[in-house]
């Protein structure tokens, strides 16, 4: 099956004042955002990344997220399913979902990360580790029943962020 490279896309710019340029440190950003596919995945998966200029020099770029959040508003519900596929499940969902927190010889809880990752309060991230816990560890059916229960709710992060990079890409 042949994939085109970019689905969705919406390219945006915006040129800032004299007095954000001084501030910020560059006068132009760029921004492409949309479904990627990349030769090897399974599905693609959402990208939105920025380029800086000054003048018409690039001077940087990537997934600038709070640059991205301050000039372009407009990808709200686009930016936090960067790296999650065209079905809205975070990228390594389970194994980044699990090492977020807490579980694992080298994991290091944050709950701040895990609500990230799973696109949830910090009080869900703790209420989900408290419902899979187990022991000292985590209780496989548990976790795999909890993130079943989100594919629906990422299912229709991705319909309504695909439909805002349609109606911005026109």
């Amino acid at each position: 099956m042949t994939h085109p490279e970019w689905q969705h896309v919406a390219q945006l710019a915006r040129t800032l004042k004299p007095a954000q340029a001084r501030r910020y440190g560059f006068d132009r950003i760029t921004v492409k955002a949309g479904l990627h596919y990349i030769k090897g995945n399974s599905v693609p998966y959402f990208s939105i990344t920025a380029t800086i200029y000054e003048g018409r020099r690039d001077v940087g770029g990537g997934m600038m997220q709070d640059e991205i959040a301050q000039f372009f508003p407009e990808l709200d519900e686009v930016l936090p399913l960067h790296l999650s596929d065209n079905n809205g499940i975070p990228m390594h969902c389970a194994a980044n979902g699990l090492y977020h927190l807490g579980f694992g010889e080298y994991s290091k809880l944050d709950l701040e990360v895990a609500a990230h990752h799973f696109r949830i309060s910090v009080d869900d991230a703790r209420r989900l580790r408290e419902s899979i816990m187990s022991g000292s560890g985590h209780d496989p059916d548990a976790y795999a029943n909890a993130l079943a229960e989100m594919l629906p709710r990422w299912k229709q992060e991705a319909e309504r962020a695909i439909a805002k990079l349609d109606e911005l890409g026109e």
